[in-house]
């Protein structure tokens, strides 16, 4: 899993598996989940994402830091 930031757009990505998105589904305004030629789901995107999570500080899951500034 890998953890994206891209501040230019204030956008994280959520990359569960490495293949690359075939369909997109937007579940809200400012959430879009990416799925595989098989349905399985490859990435989370949010947009917006300072307006849900603190960015000024890195993010940590399971202590480990996987957030970073691209």
């Amino acid at each position: 899993m890998k953890i994206v930031y891209s501040k230019d757009v204030d956008a994280i990505y959520i990359e569960l598996l490495p293949d690359k998105a075939k369909e997109s589904d937007a579940i809200s305004d400012d959430v879009i989940v990416d799925y595989n030629d098989e349905g399985k789901i490859v990435g989370i995107e949010i947009l917006n994402a300072s307006k849900y999570i603190d960015i000024s500080k890195p993010l940590e899951v399971d202590n480990m830091m996987v957030l970073a500034n691209k």
